[in-house]
């Protein structure tokens, strides 16, 4: 580990939410210096200007460690080196009130947030006209603080939901996941553990009818291998199924796959339950489903996008569209791999480029 990387994990606490951000969050100091050459400053002023900075420094690294309670020592502290400044008429001075309120989105609860924000600002207006402060600084200060302040509490509120969502999405493909895996092992218990109870009671038989009746024992090992050859049809009968394709499934993960990049998904689906697909329609669909979630991931950088689904008595059409940036589009593997498919089941393509990347696939239900 370097130095610079000890620095950090000095500075700043190990969360992946921020990570280097509020170094670049310093960079709104500028304004603070900028001042300076909007103004003559007296010593005393340079001199308490200087001052600030370390004081405010140790105060806003420190801020990150700490929440509710102990947040509300060290956002005082920096709305007051702002109001010390703002007493002498620095104009830079508001800059520490912009700082304060952004810390009001550390606290657990948006509610506090909010009101501490509104103290900050009504404190912040009162105090300047009872010290004769600019109405620049404190006014200027007061809407930007609110501005500022308001917006990150928005923000963090909207990533907690998204964390809470991404977590909830994480925990229901566990569940299924392990619900998935209960039904596997149910099956092949009832399929091997039968057919293995069988092999062994005849197995047991053959071996006591060797001695003295070898034609019936030999009977009996016939009708093992029949029942091993029936067994291993079975099994790989049922490993087939679990491999096979769902479209009700693919469209369920294309919908977590989607949510997990931020891209807004719409839907418009006819309940699958409801439609009568055959195994090679529902098979190839939901293949179609998971290359074109993979296209929208990899080439769209979208951040809308709507599912239809609909069916009548003949044919499902499939139809995805994304919001992305894409002007024309070449048809690589994964789409000449849909058309391929859909054109053996003598089904519809479509591929086109209208605000976005749209396809659509009409297959034969039966």
């Amino acid at each position: 580990m370097n130095i610079f990387a000890k620095i950090h994990h000095r500075l700043l606490p190990p969360d992946p939410d921020i990570g280097y951000m509020p170094y670049v969050w310093l960079s709104y100091l500028v304004m603070f210096f900028l001042s300076f050459y909007f103004q003559v400053l007296t010593s005393q002023q340079i001199i308490l200007s200087i001052a600030a900075v370390p004081v405010f420094l140790v105060l806003y690294f420190r801020a990150f460690w700490v929440s509710n309670k102990q947040l509300y020592f060290y956002i005082t502290g920096i709305w007051l080196i702002g109001f010390i400044l703002a007493t002498m008429n620095l104009f830079g001075a508001g800059t520490f009130y912009v700082y304060a309120a952004a810390f009001c989105t550390q606290f657990s609860k948006p509610k506090t947030g909010f009101i501490v924000l509104a103290v900050l600002i009504g404190i912040t207006i009162i105090s300047g006209l009872l010290f004769n402060v600019s109405p620049y600084i404190y006014i200027s200060g007061s809407f930007l603080a609110l501005i500022i302040g308001a917006s990150n509490i928005f923000m963090e509120e909207m990533a907690k939901k998204n964390r809470q969502i991404k977590a909830s999405q994480e925990e229901i493909k566990k569940i299924a996941t392990s619900a998935e895996r209960e039904r596997i092992a149910r099956d092949l218990h009832d399929l091997i553990g039968h057919t293995f109870s069988v092999i062994n009671i005849k197995s047991q038989l053959a071996q006591k009818l060797m001695a003295h009746d070898t034609a019936k024992a030999l009977q009996e090992i016939q009708e093992i291998e029949k029942i091993s050859r029936s067994s291993l049809s079975q099994v790989r009968e049922v490993v087939s199924d679990y491999r096979q394709r769902d479209l009700a499934t693919e469209l369920s993960q294309a919908r977590i796959l989607l949510d997990s990049l931020d891209i807004q998904v719409t839907e418009h689906i006819t309940p699958i339950d409801e439609i009568q697909l055959n195994t090679e329609t529902n098979t190839s669909m939901a293949y179609i489903v998971r290359e074109l979630t993979t296209n929208i991931m990899r080439h769209s950088q979208a951040t809308e996008c709507t599912l239809k689904l609909k069916s009548d008595n003949q044919y499902i059409t499939l139809s995805i569209k994304d919001n992305g940036t894409v002007k024309d589009f070449k048809t690589g593997s994964g789409l000449k791999g849909i058309r391929e498919r859909a054109e053996q089941m003598a089904g519809q393509v479509n591929f086109k480029v209208d605000q976005g990347f749209v396809a659509t696939i009409k297959l034969p239900i039966i």
